[in-house]
Formats: C-alpha cells, sequence, structure tokens
C-alpha cells in the first residue's frame, strides 16, 4: 500500500493517557497534512463499538480510571463521557453490552451476568477505520481532532508557579 492508496487517516482522539493522545493525534494529523488527506477524528466508544458484529444491544463502553472509577460513555454524542463510581454505579435502563477495559468491574458492581460483556477491551486499528468510514460517510456526526480527556490534568506546577529565568541568561546566539 502506498500513501496515494489513502482517502483519509483516521485517528482515535480518546479518551485515552494524555501522552499517547497526543503522539498519536500529531502523527495522524502530520501524515494527513503531508498526504494532503482529511483527518478522521474517532472516539475510543466509537472504535470499540465499530469492532463488534451488529447487531448487539445498546453499548455502554467503560474505561478503567482506577481508584474504583470509570469513565463511562452510554451512548449520545461523542464527548457525552462520564466518571462513574463503582461502588454507587449507574443502573442501565434496560438490557446493554458493556465494552472496554471497564467492562467487567461494572458489571461485577452491577451484579450483571458476564454475557453482557463483550470482548472488546481496548481499542485496535479495525475499529478506528471502520468508525472512521462511518464518520466520512456522514453515518456519525462531526468531532474535533482534539484530544478527548475526562479527568483534569494531574501534573501540578510547584506552590512558586514556573521556574523563574537564570539569573544571568546565556548569552544571544550570533
Amino acid at each position: 500500500m502506498q500513501v496515494s492508496d489513502l482517502a483519509a487517516v483516521a485517528v482515535n482522539v480518546g479518551p485515552g493517557s494524555f501522552t499517547g493522545l497526543r503522539a498519536s493525534i500529531a502523527f495522524a494529523s502530520g501524515l494527513a497534512t503531508g498526504a494532503g488527506l482529511p483527518l478522521i477524528p474517532v472516539t475510543t466508544a466509537e472504535a470499540l463499538a465499530f469492532a463488534l458484529p451488529a447487531p448487539h444491544p445498546p453499548l455502554w463502553c467503560a474505561l478503567d480510571a482506577r481508584q474504583g472509577r470509570i469513565f463511562l460513555h452510554q451512548g449520545g454524542a461523542p464527548a457525552d463521557w462520564t466518571i462513574a463510581l463503582l461502588a454507587d454505579p449507574p443502573e442501565p435502563p434496560g438490557p446493554v453490552a458493556l465494552t472496554g477495559d471497564g467492562a467487567a468491574a461494572l458489571a461485577a458492581a452491577l451484579g450483571l451476568p458476564e454475557t453482557t460483556v463483550t470482548s472488546a477491551r481496548l481499542p485496535h486499528a479495525e475499529g478506528v477505520g471502520r468508525a472512521g468510514i462511518a464518520r466520512a460517510a456522514g453515518e456519525l456526526g462531526p468531532l474535533a481532532g482534539l484530544p478527548l480527556y475526562i479527568d483534569p490534568p494531574r501534573a501540578l506546577l510547584p506552590r512558586g508557579g514556573l521556574r523563574p529565568p537564570p539569573a544571568n541568561p546565556p548569552p544571544a546566539p550570533r
């Protein structure tokens, strides 16, 4: 396959790890720009949903957020994610299928049988590609090619703010 064989570049915009999302979106953006192709953003929930055989019951995507929490997408707009506590999970309105690396923990917290948990844990290229094709065809609504974060950043600045400039700055290059 050559770049000229491509029609677009699909990329997973999250939720996911800070560094992983930044690196993959930057790479995909550079590839798309360099090849003159559109960039098609896809969420983790969309990639997992498109990796599953259809039809399936309504799909909840549960991602392990650690510390007894999950990032939960219960359908709706691509950015409609919530943080749910496994100690007090939301009750589904009816039968649902659970996907994502937090699906088994959510099923256990809800007391649902294991059969409601899909085998899809993390998004793979095939699901990203299928969801990208659906978005390009207009089957999915528009989505910005920006990282989708659920938690606020955990990196904090020291109490004094940013590091002060050096007292004796080096001479400017000539």
